[in-house]
């Protein structure tokens, strides 16, 4: 199982109930992979982005985000394999993660 991520935030140390918990599962997938967002609350905007590893936008699943939590599905069966970087971004959390495509 690949899962690299990385995450960034600015938030208050002192407050746990802002904490987003955000994952991809399968990885490597073939050729739909589920992302899972839980603890968004009452934030007001949300997105979604996915980019090839030259940064290239090939998705923007922003749509599909509804508050508070999500499974939201990729079907890629029309793009190429390779490693994806999926982007998850509120008014305070910023969340990166790599999925892998693989034929």
């Amino acid at each position: 199982m690949l899962k690299d991520s990385l995450t960034t935030s600015v938030s208050d140390i002192n407050t746990t109930d802002n904490a987003i918990d955000f994952s991809a599962s399968p990885n490597p997938f073939n050729p739909i992979v589920h992302f899972s967002v839980t603890g968004l609350g009452t934030q007001p905007s949300a997105s979604l982005i996915i980019y090839d590893i030259q940064g290239k936008k090939v998705a923007d699943l922003t749509r599909h985000i509804h508050a508070p939590a999500h499974t939201i599905s990729w079907n890629a069966a029309h793009y190429p394999s390779g490693i994806y970087l999926v982007a998850l971004e509120t008014n305070k959390h910023k969340i990166i993660t790599r999925i892998a495509l693989l034929r």
